[in-house]
């Protein structure tokens, strides 16, 4: 009457299942540097705060390159374009 499930291999890995950690749970907000992103674009605590277009403008640029931002001179890293994205990304999230 039911259709026998096709049975799975013994797997041949010895390893045991990953446990989760608190940090693939979801960003760890609250253990976060702060004002590492700021602070590599040369922004005091009292310059606006960004916007998207932004950040948008400046991840335009190739790494290595130099660009100008807020009328400062800068040179695109992989880090300053990691941070920039991670950025944006927080910045979608909805506020509770």
């Amino acid at each position: 009457m039911y259709k026998r499930e096709a049975r799975k291999p013994p797997s041949t890995s010895k390893s045991q299942p990953r446990k989760k950690k608190e940090s693939e749970e979801g960003l760890p907000l609250d253990t976060m540097k702060e004002g590492s992103f700021r602070k590599q674009l040369k922004l005091k605590d009292d310059d606006p705060s960004l916007k998207i277009t932004e950040i948008r403008k400046m991840l335009k640029t190739d790494n290595g390159k130099d660009f100008d931002f807020r009328g400062k001179k800068i040179k695109m890293t992989p880090l300053l374009r990691k941070r920039g994205n991670l950025a944006i990304t927080l910045m979608k999230l909805p506020k509770k």
